[in-house]
């Protein structure tokens, strides 16, 4: 629901996730090329919260000149010196998460292009990839909502089939248990309930759910197609006569397409007023992509989420 006040919100939920996060001493995040304020800021702010230790890569004068000028301090941070291109700041990042003695468990967008990062993370001989699509994974807190709400993938898959949706489904059950959803209750966003063979969202629904129930996705509970009522509201599944364990209930939308996942993200944000952390899944190690309309907060919470999926101390 929209909210009527601009008073100041609190989210126990990511403030939880923070303060749990810098508990585990965990992350090594690399920071590739932030050229703009608030891309620097985003990796002193890691750094003086405690979250992890902060290597930032780039142009070491361009870094120090920008701080500089925006009243920041590097102190504490590390500074891999690239004197070259976005691109080769991002493989040399790349190159520091891989191998047999990585000194790097995170990677941080900066202020270069998502694609910039992303080819150069995907890059067969770069060693990050795995046999899994890599994809997104937000946990937002949302005011009025009584736990966390996750939301896959409303980034990286623009039209997903069925066998990208599997490895969507895969990486987001994995990273809530690790964070602490034990049994993740998962609904399979789409228009209708009815499966439809014109909309293919409701038969891929289908057949994920049928994957669920032979055990595909582990002690999770898979329902879909469903409709975003149902998987917000009881009382909706109790009008419409809809049998769930998920509806009122739900720990994870699973969108159809990017077009309804970022649809869903924006209208959480701007109109319910929720704030967001989020990584991408999939690769060897968790990558924290950065927009220009992310809060700062975001941000924090952001690198928090991908310290909680470097941990090895079993805290969430």
């Amino acid at each position: 629901m929209i909210q009527a006040s601009l008073a100041p919100i609190h989210y126990p939920f990511l403030d939880a996730l923070i303060h749990k996060s810098k508990a585990l001493h965990s992350l090594n995040i690399g920071v590739v090329y932030p050229l703009s304020v608030d891309a620097l800021k985003a990796a002193i702010d890691c750094h003086s919260h405690g979250l992890a230790h902060v290597v930032i890569y780039g142009p070491e004068t361009g870094m120090h000149s920008l701080a500089q000028s925006s009243g920041l301090s590097l102190l504490g941070i590390e500074i891999q010196n690239v004197e070259g291109s976005a691109i080769e700041a991002a493989q040399k990042a790349v190159a520091d998460c891989a191998g047999l003695h990585p000194r790097i468990n995170a990677l941080m967008k900066g202020s270069l292009h998502t694609d910039e990062l992303l080819s150069a993370c995907l890059k067969s001989s770069a060693g990050l990839r795995t046999s899994r699509r890599i994809s997104h994974i937000f946990k937002f807190d949302v005011p009025g909502f009584e736990k966390p709400l996750f939301v896959a993938d409303a980034v990286v898959n623009i039209d997903p089939g069925l066998n990208e949706k599997v490895d969507i489904l895969t990486s987001a059950i994995e990273a809530m248990q690790q964070i602490g959803v034990k049994r993740p209750k998962v609904a399979i966003i789409s228009a209708t309930e009815s499966v439809n063979e014109k909309i293919k969202a409701t038969v891929d629904a289908k057949a994920l759910c049928d994957m669920a129930a032979e055990g595909a996705f582990g002690n999770a509970v898979v329902e879909g197609p469903m409709g975003l009522d149902l998987a917000l509201s009881r009382r909706s599944a109790d009008i419409k006569g809809y049998e769930s364990q998920v509806s009122g209930d739900v720990d994870l939308l699973l969108a159809p397409d990017l077009n309804a996942g970022n649809i869903l993200f924006k209208s959480l944000v701007y109109a319910a007023r929720a704030e967001a952390a989020g990584v991408i899944l999939g690769a060897k190690v968790p990558i924290v992509l950065t927009s220009r309309s992310d809060s700062a907060y975001s941000r924090l919470a952001s690198c928090a989420m991908a310290a909680a999926l470097v941990q090895t101390a079993d805290i969430f």
